[in-house]
């Protein structure tokens, strides 16, 4: 009983021929319904599953998935306005829905529940005193086609009916696959501070169903989100390969022309983490441009995501902590993105962090500081090149070819001197 408001495009579709119409940010207008119907796909989420037994006590049950299924076909989500359920019969009594992500992942389901911790296993039981309901929004980074089937232990399967794109009773499912990132997602709907239409990101992929904004826009609204499609086709593959690279590929562990060790920085590879307690709440946060598994948020906090982007690891003054993380915005993609650096190690064993904001003046040949170095007893400054290491305005060459390479730190007002730096981690 899913509101028809989300469909998958697909690359090819004739973008330059949609019709925007008066879409608001609320409803797709009949002109882009039309034209996502004919070159897209429905995709029904989230559904109403009401699940009614017959026995007396109570019994547990079991999803699967019953088909086949494939690496996530190339294409982005259009979403018009906020998911939702409509229809449906009135039922006696009270009855209690439970929000459920249905994950399609190789040949089963996860059903899992949404908590402050993350998504959570979610055990699903009936009896015949009362149905379950569920709202099943679901999820997957394969594509899917088949059947989404029930059983209890000692019964036969039974295949769960959907409402399909023809509004008519359906056991056939259809889900193209939307990895958690690497993924063009967008949506039709309004820039908060504005009320311009415009293409957002990430929809559906939240149990509150957030859809957070790709960038400010301008301009007449038809050409706002057609050009916006235009340059998400376009650069799709780019991303693509370039998130395949970051995640799949070795990583490179030198700097270039230097000896330097370069160092991806992965907190959710400890188990411990898992098991830590949630420190706070960060929000404000923007999907990095170099590293899509990693969010800057406000009060200056870079946060690396867990698997299912549903927690972000901080580091504070001297560990690293929890975070729940009040939605993610997605900035344009960008493949030729700068290497983002979280810290640096040199070689007497001391760190370098990074600041921003206003700071100490610069000594004469440099253009600012980015950081402090010795326990925040040095500035570390920077000095903008027509070339620089890793593109990084703070560091400087090797004193020889495949030595260390250098910053630049010391008091305010004080000619700074240079350290060698042993590691960068990113």
């Amino acid at each position: 009983m899913a509101a028809d408001v989300m469909f998958w495009v697909p690359l090819d579709a004739p973008i330059e021929d949609m019709e925007i119409g008066s879409s608001t940010a609320y409803a797709c207008a009949p002109e882009l319904t039309s034209w996502l119907a004919e070159n897209g796909t429905l995709i029904t989420t989230p559904q109403a599953v009401l699940i009614r037994s017959s026995a007396d006590e109570q019994l547990d049950v079991q999803l699967r998935a019953q088909g086949s299924f494939r690496s996530a076909d190339p294409g982005f989500v259009v979403q018009c306005g906020t998911p939702g359920i409509s229809g449906g019969e009135v039922f006696e009594g009270e009855l209690e829905w439970n929000l459920a992500l249905v994950r399609f992942a190789g040949d089963s389901v996860e059903v899992l529940e949404a908590t402050d911790e993350g998504p959570k296993p979610m055990h699903l039981a009936v009896d015949g005193a009362q149905p379950a309901g569920v709202l099943a929004l679901v999820q997957g980074e394969q594509a899917f086609e088949g059947q989404l089937v029930a059983s209890t232990e000692g019964t036969r399967e039974v295949a769960v009916p959907l409402r399909g794109a023809d509004e008519e009773a359906t056991t056939e499912i259809y889900w193209p696959g939307i990895p958690p990132s690497g993924t063009l997602r967008v949506a039709v709907a309004a820039d908060p501070y504005t009320d311009e239409i415009a293409f957002l990101c990430s929809a559906a992929s939240e149990a509150a169903y957030a859809a957070s904004q790709c960038q400010s826009n301008s301009g007449p609204v038809d050409e706002q989100i057609r050009a916006q499609a235009v340059r998400y086709r376009d650069n799709y593959d780019r991303v693509q390969e370039r998130e395949r690279l970051r995640t799949t590929e070795p990583q490179p562990t030198t700097a270039p022309n230097s000896s330097t060790t370069l160092t991806r920085l992965d907190p959710w590879a400890d188990p411990a983490m898992a098991d830590k307690a949630i420190y706070g709440v960060a929000d404000g946060c923007y999907r990095d441009g170099y590293r899509l598994d990693r969010v800057n948020c406000s009060a200056s906090l870079t946060c690396y995501l867990n698997p299912d982007e549903s927690l972000g690891a901080c580091y504070l003054t001297d560990s690293w902590e929890v975070f729940t993380l009040d939605g993610i915005s997605e900035l344009p993609p960008d493949p030729d993105a700068a290497m983002d650096v979280e810290m640096l190690r040199l070689t007497d064993g001391s760190v370098c962090r990074f600041s921003t904001g206003a700071g100490p003046n610069p000594p004469a040949g440099f253009d600012g500081w980015v950081g402090s170095c010795h326990d925040g007893h040095d500035v570390l400054w920077a000095q903008h090149r027509d070339e620089t290491p890793l593109e990084q305005a703070f560091l400087f060459g090797p004193k020889q070819p495949g030595g260390l390479l250098q910053i630049a730190a010391g008091h305010e007002g004080e000619t700074p001197s240079f350290y060698e730096v042993a590691e960068i981690l990113y």
